[in-house]
């Protein structure tokens, strides 16, 4: 896309220098330069569009609800929780969704929502990653305390409605 942007650019530019100062070379001036705003226009939406990832037959989620004590535990989960997402939007491609919500009525509660290609991604992947055994070890230790109370439940998708 940048190069035909690009392109556009060097041709208005030598129109430009061709133009006169008659109306005609005023009036292709002017659509040439609505042209380039146009090519300029779908560089920038192709450029910061949501990224979407294919969405496959065999797609399986894992919810996971994470109710915490106080919201101090809450607070200090979040730092190691962090690393971990940006990890797998960077490095795990079969990973379709891995977002954290906070609960609108309970701000010690968490919810986070994984999407993967397969359960085997899930498990073969992610699962295996040393990334999240960093997490998981850091998650058991809050659980173990008694810090945070962790609910799980894993979903087979059925290609039924719509996620973005």
């Amino acid at each position: 896309m940048a190069a035909y942007l690009t392109k556009g650019l060097d041709f208005v530019a030598k129109q430009w220098e061709k133009a006169n100062s008659s109306e005609r070379g005023r009036q292709w001036t002017l659509a040439a330069g609505a042209g380039v705003g146009v090519l300029a226009g779908l560089l920038l939406s192709v450029m910061f569009r949501p990224k979407t990832r294919a969405v496959t037959s065999d797609a399986w989620q894992l919810t996971v609800t994470l109710r915490f004590k106080t919201l101090a535990d809450k607070e200090a989960f979040l730092p190691f929780f962090e690393p971990l997402a940006s990890f797998v939007d960077r490095q795990e491609k079969e990973t379709l969704s891995y977002i954290i919500s906070e609960s609108d009525k309970d701000p010690k509660q968490l919810f986070i929502l994984e999407r993967y290609t397969s359960k085997d991604t899930y498990l073969s992947v992610h699962k295996t990653s040393p990334e999240f055994l960093h997490f998981r070890e850091k998650l058991l230790q809050m659980q173990n305390k008694g810090r945070v109370a962790i609910d799980g439940q894993s979903y087979k998708e059925m290609q039924i409605g719509f996620i973005n």
